[in-house]
């Protein structure tokens, strides 16, 4: 692809993570010395027990060029007792896009769970990317949609 190219797919694929942040959440986390833009979230924001959260990465270098050959990659979900609950490689699906999957067990613990992204793009640089979600017996409900540690005012909370 010629540069014009890379920029046009960096757009979209910008465009496209902003459409997914709106239903998960970003965090970008560039390692010092390491040109590269590292996206991850998840489908949605809030969780019940037994749910499968999706994960969906994106790695596209400052040139707009996604990442095409990576080197070690691996996603790490902790629980809000920051107790590892999974841990696997994610799966490489071309054009720097990765993504990976997580079944929460059936008593899941409540409350902010992190998901922390690992890619090394060669030479010892790695990068990395954090995002959480929360896990809630009523997701749909009285949650803590903004992940602050407070119920929502409409339940009886005191969240802002």
């Amino acid at each position: 692809m010629k540069g014009s190219e890379h920029r046009v797919l960096a757009s979209i694929l910008t465009v496209a993570i902003g459409l997914v942040a709106a239903m998960g959440s970003v965090a970008v986390e560039a390692a010092d010395g390491v040109d590269l833009d590292l996206f991850v979230s998840t489908d949605a924001m809030v969780y019940a027990p037994g749910d499968l959260v999706s994960i969906d990465v994106q790695a596209i270098f400052s040139d707009g060029s996604p990442v095409a050959s990576p080197g070690r990659s691996s996603v790490t979900i902790t629980d809000s007792n920051d107790k590892r609950q999974f841990r696997s490689e994610l799966d490489f699906n071309g054009n720097g896009v990765f993504s990976s999957a997580y079944t929460l067990g059936p008593s899941a613990r409540e409350g902010t769970w992190q998901v922390k992204v690992r890619l090394d793009v060669g030479g010892g640089d790695r990068t990395t990317a954090t995002t959480a979600f929360q896990v809630s017996d009523d997701p749909t409900g009285c949650a803590d949609a903004d992940l602050d540690g407070y119920e929502d005012a409409a339940c009886g909370g005191d969240d802002c």
